[in-house]
């Protein structure tokens, strides 16, 4: 499974590997980034010693992907042939310019990890990384995320670096290791826990996020196993679904767009300006920083510490007020032009390029070349030989320890191993719901935005449900045929997991035996005998499923490519509103002045 070190062999230091030389038809250590002498097999498999046969990972590469001919990739992936054929003849005759971009769909499935490995491969083999036209470039975001509330040990160990044994229970985490990135834990996970209190009961929730019974997969189930939570905050805007099905207690936040803020796009940094807060509501950023502090006001020595700078490193400690906030978010933007802003400052300065784009767009093609003043030797490539690695050990190394380089991220220890081996290079496997063998449900769903909507936001928004009302369920002219409707008409979408509504939309834009249809929820159905139905009459996630098999190394479920069948329903879910004119109690009045968020803000 991994790759041979020099020292493995006996043939020099661990930080060389090892490859099959021509020249004396032996192993030798290949120093980085090259030695001339030797002369390197390519494809073969070769007696390292003892009788021990080793491939070359090139021979390793050759063999995973025998199989997949042009007739036999088209078969699986509903294709032609000769598309598939001339789309690879473009790409291969724009190298090393060309590059080939992923969305979110190939994050959805089971083989979210393997559809950008396997990406990698191919740039790696074209040599297209870090050229003009590829998306593999080592450009550095000024910031290193979406939002600025940072882990304390994102930049290295710090007093307030989580211990061991506390990363160790995030749930699902030493299975799916993957998620030691973001610090996550692994939601299927977290309900089999609250459902069977094993291997410990969670007790508490803080949901920050619109509703999670629109937006999560296998939503029903999901319901029952959060009822089993002793307390749960819900954080937002305005009531939702989950709100009045699950919260205890309900904290009402800012709109983000409403918020004090700056984000790095390309060369420039951008800011955000806050504005008055209607109500009481707040931006969640706040939230969790007094979290903070209420437990440090009752003695809790760690969150004590998050309010001292000398133990919270480059990421800065926490702030008790609003313009203390500002004030930090000040520090690390204007830090990217050399300088220290106020937050003043920043409103009259930005936005404002940190570079001059030019500069910015050429100064990482072929940085893999430049020279690292340090050693004198290229820079090369963000991986542990430094090259661009087509067979990827470093998958398998991070499941048996917790990070590609062989302790977990960040954190510098060594986690348990992963139940089994991470694969270094991807190996395709039929989704668990499949067209090929599934006659019952024949139609393939998928799912994803539409522009009228942020995630589960703004379907309570008059003039966005005037625009969009119920949500479309697209199918092909074909399709359409097929199952007997026409453009307009309401239909029912069907999984082996639950039925839903949806109005059919026909348009060439979706394939045929393909069905898409957006998430939703009907906040007109809150005010009802049955508040329920406000997220199951028209919600996918009715449909889709949160169980195995999930991904080995992120632990992603299948929430894109289920299977359902379509029929035509007589009319739309009863009181559901499509005309315009039925969204207006939701129009604005003008209210009492509470002092808006501010109210709070300067309590």
């Amino acid at each position: 499974m991994l790759l041979y070190h020099a020292d493995e062999l006996g043939l020099g230091d661990h930080a060389d590997y090892v490859i099959w030389d021509k020249k004396t038809n032996s192993p030798k250590a290949m120093p980085y980034p090259w030695d001339d002498a030797l002369d390197p097999e390519l494809d073969g498999e070769f007696d390292v010693g003892d009788g021990v046969m080793s491939r070359t990972a090139f021979r390793a590469l050759v063999e995973n992907v025998e199989e997949w001919t042009l007739d036999h990739t088209a078969e699986i992936t509903r294709c032609e042939a000769a598309s598939i054929e001339e789309a690879i003849k473009i790409y291969c005759e724009g190298s090393p310019h060309s590059g080939i971009s992923i969305g979110v769909a190939t994050d959805q499935y089971e083989q979210s990890a393997q559809a950008p490995e396997g990406v990698t491969i191919i740039e790696s083999l074209m040599g297209n990384a870090c050229h003009q036209g590829n998306a593999i470039q080592s450009r550095k975001n000024q910031s290193l995320g979406t939002y600025f509330l940072f882990p304390f040990n994102l930049f290295g160990p710090t007093p307030l670096t989580p211990r061991k044994e506390v990363v160790e229970r995030r749930l699902g985490l030493i299975e799916h290791k993957g998620l030691g990135y973001w610090m996550a834990s692994h939601i299927p996970t977290i309900m089999e826990a609250l459902n069977t209190g094993e291997p410990y009961q969670p007790e508490m929730w803080i949901d920050r996020s619109g509703n999670k019974l629109a937006m999560i997969g296998g939503a029903e189930t999901f319901l029952e196993a959060m009822k089993k939570m002793k307390f749960i905050v819900h954080m937002y805007m305005y009531p939702t679904t989950t709100s009045v099905e699950l919260a205890d207690i309900i904290l009402p936040t800012a709109e983000w767009l409403e918020t004090a803020y700056g984000a790095d796009r390309c060369n420039v940094w951008l800011i955000r300006r806050d504005v008055v807060h209607t109500f009481e509501h707040v931006d969640e950023t706040l939230i969790w920083s007094w979290f903070a502090a209420a437990i440090a006001d009752r003695g809790h020595e760690h969150a004590a510490m998050a309010f001292d700078a000398a133990n919270c490193g480059q990421a800065g400690p926490y702030w008790r007020t609003y313009d203390e906030y500002k004030e930090y978010l000040a520090t690390f933007m204007s830090n990217s032009f050399g300088e220290k802003w106020t937050w003043e400052e920043c409103c009259e300065k930005l936005p404002a390029e940190f570079v001059s784009m030019d500069e910015w767009i050429t100064s990482t093609y072929e940085s893999y070349e430049k020279i690292d003043e340090t050693t004198g030797l290229p820079a090369g490539f963000a991986t542990n030989s430094k090259k661009m690695e087509p067979y990827g050990e470093a998958m398998t190394i991070l499941g048996r320890t917790g990070g590609p380089t062989g302790t977990s991220f960040w954190d510098g220890y060594v986690l348990p191993a992963a139940s089994q081996d991470y694969l270094p290079l991807p190996k395709y496997v039929e989704p668990a719901e499949s067209p090929l063998n599934d006659t019952e449900f024949p139609y393939t769903l998928t799912e994803g935005r539409v522009p009228f909507y942020h995630h589960g936001t703004l379907r309570n928004v008059p003039w966005m449900r005037e625009l969009y009302p119920v949500p479309e369920t697209w199918v092909n002219p074909t399709t359409a045929e097929e199952i007997g409707v026409e453009d307009g008409d309401w239909c029912f979408v069907e999984s082996r997991r639950g039925k839903i509504q949806g109005r059919i939309h026909v348009t060439n834009g979706i394939a045929p035996g393909v069905v898409y249809q957006e998430r939703f929820w009907n906040p007109e159905l809150l005010d009802s005998d049955d508040p329920s139905r406000a997220w199951k009459v028209m919600n996918v996630n009715m449909l889709t499923k949160n169980d195995g098999p999930y991904n080995p190394e992120f632990g992603t479920y299948t929430l894109r490519g289920i299977q359902v069948k379509v029929t035509k329903a007589d009319s739309a879910p009863e009181g559901v509103w499509t005309e315009p004119e039925q969204f207006t109690p939701w129009l604005p009045e003008v209210s009492d002045e509470t002092g808006g968020g501010y109210a709070v803000y300067d309590a």
